[in-house]
């Protein structure tokens, strides 16, 4: 039971206090994005037109895929839009960003073949998308080897 503004008692049944539950957890969940979104924009204004070491930008890639990897979020590819992970491409001196994912194959759309989008040399501005799930061994979705 709960007690509402004038100290009355409210009877709530369990399904009530689940779905108020899950409601507050959603909004957490919202927040919690949020703020993730919010460190992306820090990162972006904090790295932006600074000359970066491959090094540098090995860690600050790992940094945001652990960032957003806890939420289920990727970064989308600035190319083509697919969730990714940002990596960081040390065939350069300096360095490089990129995304890392899969795309359609084009001879067979039932398959996906992994790609690499991008030689960002500043650190991108990096907006976030919900997680594709993993490959599994019997998914049929993505391309397996023989």
């Amino acid at each position: 039971m709960l007690r509402d503004e004038s100290d009355e008692i409210v009877r709530c049944t369990l399904e009530d206090l689940a779905a108020m539950k899950a409601e507050r957890i959603d909004t957490l969940h919202q927040r919690i994005n949020e703020m993730c979104l919010d460190i992306l924009r820090v990162l972006h204004e904090e790295f932006e037109g600074r000359d970066l070491t491959y090094p540098q930008k090995k860690e600050i890639a790992y940094r945001v895929h652990l960032l957003l990897d806890e939420q289920g979020l990727r970064p989308a590819c600035l190319e083509c839009s697919e969730p990714a992970i940002l990596r960081a491409n040390s065939r350069l001196d300096c360095g490089s960003f990129l995304f890392d994912h899969y795309v359609p194959d084009s001879d067979d759309t039932t398959k996906k073949r992994r790609t690499n989008h991008g030689c960002y040399m500043e650190f991108p501005l990096i907006t976030a998308l919900v997680n594709t799930p993993r490959r599994g061994r019997n998914n049929s979705t993505y391309s397996q080897r023989a």
